[in-house]
């Protein structure tokens, strides 16, 4: 999940139940509906990949057939794989996503709809909990939010389009790109730094 570290166990043990019921009543209205998917989910392990977060980010781009740039929208580009989307009130504003996929139902991300997310910051999260459903159904390890993070950097911003646009960053620049690419500011600093076109962020 996408949480603040102050997130209390109590708390989240509380919202993963109530998403298991959401899932229930999710899983009973599929039941009914035949709804067709041009793509799929598969899940991957790192260890195929040498490690490499961002070639997994690429592979799934590529098996979505997603265009070169900015992902259009991400909502629909997961939908479009039979991702389920769902805005909710989780009752805190520490956390502002989750996802999860079993064997009975397609992947389902749930949204916070009880915090103010802008666009870009919705993007980032659901390319991140993309990241953990794509990668982590075995668990994976202990460095598994910056793994989520790195492909959402990839996913999102692909390192061989916007590396070049990521050297002598300003705030006019930066702006540019953020309307360009659909992301944060920071998203686009942190990008910069992952992919030494800066050397420190202050």
């Amino acid at each position: 999940h996408r949480k603040r570290q102050s997130l209390p166990q109590n708390v989240l043990r509380k919202l993963h139940a109530d998403m298991n019921i959401r899932r229930f009543h999710i899983e009973r209205l599929l039941r009914s509906a035949a709804i067709e998917s041009t793509f799929a989910f598969h899940a991957y392990d790192l260890a195929d990949f040498g490690g490499s977060v961002e070639d997994v980010a690429q592979l799934v781009r590529a098996d979505w057939k997603l265009p070169r740039g900015p992902v259009r929208n991400v909502t629909e580009a997961i939908e479009s794989a039979g991702g389920v989307v769902v805005r909710c009130d989780f009752g805190t504003r520490k956390i502002d996503a989750i996802s999860e996929w079993v064997s009975t139902c397609p992947p389902i991300f749930f949204v916070n709809s009880n915090t103010a997310i802008t666009g870009d910051r919705l993007r980032f999260n659901l390319a991140h909990e993309l990241g953990h459903i794509i990668l982590h159904q075995g668990g994976g390890g202990p460095n598994i939010e910056e793994e989520a993070d790195r492909f959402a950097g990839e996913f999102l911003t692909p390192a061989a389009e916007i590396k070049p646009s990521l050297h002598r960053l300003n705030i006019p620049k930066l702006a540019s790109l953020k309307q360009y690419w659909k992301v944060s500011m920071q998203a686009l600093v942190m990008r910069a730094y992952r992919l030494k076109t800066i050397t420190e962020i202050g």
